[in-house]
């Protein structure tokens, strides 16, 4: 590369990474950000930790940010749920990067799922990352206690005061040993009307599966689109309510994975 062509840290500039080949630029990008930084697996909660402190009595904000690998799997959704469950409480604003694959930086990728920051593909299909932000929009703003988990399994729940949504997430920010959880979630308290139950994974909300399943195609028409919309969609299954306001339900939490309950109160 010529000279004046680096940063003082001897990176690459993005115009210079622009005008190489399509199979040279992805082996400089896995070179750049490809690495394990075997970081703690709650590492993003003590630097916002961090930061809040240094903040003292400034409001902080967090105007972009994103996770590192798989944008297109449910990874990114479990990843997301995690975040904002550790996060919850440090900072004033939060605001996610990006909405749509379609975005000014590095050009225009081909296809309709291709690794890219967005929560939506080109053609408008959200991936499961959009499906966490839905589920979490319209779960209330009140945090609700939840013990026990295991090392990579743990819950988070919040409520509107008419609905109790309680996440599961089996997530490692760098995916070390992440295995299924078997999991027993006991709901206590208020007497409940009704209990209903999503999932996020790799059997569920999977438009990519979908997409590789028609064959991996690099152009969609309007049918192959709609088709990915339907596959995107969380899905909610009634499961009995308890009797007398406590009971349990049994689950396999797999691999990065987020389950979902969303219980709804009597007479609220």
């Amino acid at each position: 590369m010529n000279e004046g062509t680096a940063d003082d840290s001897g990176l690459p500039s993005m115009e210079d990474l622009m005008t190489l080949p399509k199979e040279e630029l992805q082996e400089r990008l896995k070179g750049l950000f490809g690495h394990e930084k075997q970081n703690p697996r709650d590492i993003l909660f003590q630097m916002t930790r961090k930061a809040k402190e240094e903040a003292g009595d400034y409001p902080l904000y967090y105007t972009e940010w994103n996770g590192s690998k798989e944008f297109d799997t449910c990874y990114q959704s479990a990843f997301i749920v995690q975040t904002v469950a550790y996060n919850d409480g440090l900072v004033e604003g939060y605001s996610f990067w990006t909405v749509s694959d379609i975005f000014e930086e590095m050009g225009m990728l081909r296809g309709p799922f291709k690794d890219a920051f967005g929560i939506q593909t080109n053609h408008g299909v959200p991936k499961p990352a959009y499906r966490a932000f839905e589920a979490l929009h319209k779960a209330g703003d009140s945090r609700l206690p939840v013990e026990g988990g295991s090392r990579t399994a743990e819950g988070f729940a919040l409520t509107d005061g008419r609905t109790a949504t309680i996440f599961i997430y089996n997530h490692d920010i760098e995916r070390r040993d992440v295995r299924p959880e078997e999991i027993e979630l006991t709901v206590k308290g208020r007497i409940v009307d009704s209990v209903r139950k999503a999932v996020i994974d790799a059997e569920h909300c999977n438009p990519k599966a979908a997409w590789e399943a028609m064959g991996s195609p690099e152009y969609l028409d309007k049918a192959q689109v709609e088709a990915l919309k339907a596959a995107s969609v969380l899905h909610y299954e009634d499961v009995p309510a308890p009797a007398d306001g406590e009971g349990s339900y049994l689950f396999t939490a797999a691999p990065e994975s987020v389950t979902i309950f969303e219980v709804q109160y009597r007479n609220a």
